[in-house]
């Protein structure tokens, strides 16, 4: 699916779902590369809300107390290039309505500007929230999803495909290996990351895989 997205000619927004560690910064990363284009990112869940606004959208010299200079807010800087808005599901309303804008119309208005700034951005978002439960719930807008959902694409959990956990296994093996032993998966092994449900997904595998690494003697 990311594939057909990539050789069409659309700038339509992008909506990525997966549980926590499936992948989706991953994937997002993964499409502004074969787009060559720049990628700026914003995990809304490690922005305080109360800074949410001004970190996105920016703000003017003096709009609020303790903004002594100007900030170019993380939407334009990626002019020309991808914003890629993680944890999509813990923006509040009215940052919501503020974003919806910024899709529609394709301008960001910083705090305490007086004029809206004109930007060419593509919007790829990601969440493991059911969004659509939220809109009946009333704490995520109706109009923003229809707006974002354009391509959807949806990570299943590691749980879901089996097949890769012993890929990922051998491939973090490979990348986190930093000593002159040759380490590989036992049967033993094998048995053991099967059977395992991985609720931290793909993210759980390659730190257990690390953290073997380091206790590994033989």
């Amino acid at each position: 699916q990311a594939e057909r997205i990539l050789k069409s000619k659309s700038e339509a927004s992008i909506l990525i779902l997966g549980e926590t560690g499936t992948g989706k910064e991953f994937l997002a990363q993964h499409i502004a590369m074969n787009l060559h284009k720049k990628i700026v990112a914003a995990n809304m869940a490690s922005i305080p809300k109360e800074t949410a606004e001004s970190e996105l959208f920016g703000h003017e010299k003096g709009a609020f107390t303790g903004a002594v200079v100007n900030r170019v807010g993380l939407i334009e800087q990626a002019n020309n290039g991808i914003f890629f808005l993680d944890e999509l599901g813990e923006c509040s309303l009215s940052l919501q309505a503020k974003l919806l804008r910024a899709l529609q119309e394709k301008q960001v208005q910083p705090l305490g500007a007086i004029r809206a700034r004109q930007l060419k951005v593509r919007f790829i978002a990601a969440t493991n929230c059911n969004l659509e439960k939220m809109v009946e719930q009333g704490t995520f807008r109706l109009d923003l999803l229809q707006r974002l959902n354009t391509f959807v694409l949806t990570l299943p959990s590691l749980r879901e495909r089996p097949e890769d956990i012993i890929f990922y296994a051998n491939l973090f093996l490979a990348e986190n290996n930093d000593s002159d032993e040759q380490y590989s998966v036992t049967a033993d092994g094998i048995n053991a990351l099967l059977a395992h449900s991985w609720p931290g997904n793909i993210r759980e595998l390659e730190n257990v895989i690390q953290s073997l690494l380091i206790l590994a003697k033989e």
